[in-house]
């Protein structure tokens, strides 16, 4: 698995208070029997671990606002 990188400053946009970042990937080599469920798991978990500050949902059960596309 490779490391991911803390985008640079020009990929960031800030939009009414939130900064949205947009981050490319592919799956290669082993990664390609991973399944999308569980690659998405993989990425929130590594958004966690960057401390980048991430919004969260207000339920009773907060879950990270992202959108994948």
């Amino acid at each position: 698995m490779q490391r991911m990188r803390v985008p640079a400053a020009d990929s960031m946009q800030r939009q009414g208070g939130r900064s949205m970042i947009t981050l490319k990937y592919c799956k290669k080599d082993a990664m390609r029997f991973v399944s999308h469920i569980d690659g998405m798991r993989n990425q929130m978990r590594a958004m966690r671990r960057t401390g980048l500050d991430v919004a969260f949902s207000q339920g009773f059960n907060p879950h990270m606002l992202l959108n994948m596309g």
